[in-house]
């Protein structure tokens, strides 16, 4: 596996969350679906504003069979969203697989989350209710 980088930095509760599940490869194509448009950008550094909503999942039954799943019916959902820049669904072994949404403002990843709820209880068994959801401001990427 590549070098990977941290994506967003929380606090969820008591405990620090430390996201760091892009690998360079991932990173660039989550740098390349952010495009060059410039619409969304700070004030301040002039760097692209992004919100991320990150949601962990576990005991999941076929990660493979929930990836297709996911692939064939809620890629085509969360996409539509306004302001949408990148998902991406991770099987980080053990039955948990975590989804990360990243947008351009905080309603999109909101309505992410809101989609991926409606999701999972439209295809029971296929992912269990989400365990956690972090969302934040993206503060670097790689």
């Amino acid at each position: 596996m590549t070098r990977t980088s941290s994506l967003l930095s929380t606090q969820l509760g008591r405990r620090r969350v430390l996201v760091a599940a892009f690998s360079t490869t991932l990173g660039a194509a989550f740098l390349a679906a952010c495009g060059d448009d410039d619409t969304r950008t700070s004030s301040s550094s002039g760097a692209k504003t992004l919100y991320a909503a990150i949601r962990s999942y576990e005991n999941v039954p076929d990660p493979a069979d929930a990836g297709r799943q996911v692939a064939d019916t809620f890629v085509p959902q969360v996409t539509g969203i306004d302001g949408f820049a990148a998902y991406f669904f991770v099987d980080t072994g053990a039955g948990t697989m975590v989804s990360v949404t990243v947008c351009g403002d905080k309603a999109g990843a909101d309505e992410s989350v809101t989609l991926a709820r409606k999701w999972v209880e439209d295809h029971p068994g296929v992912i269990p209710p989400v365990k956690a959801v972090v969302e934040g401001s993206v503060v670097a990427t790689a």
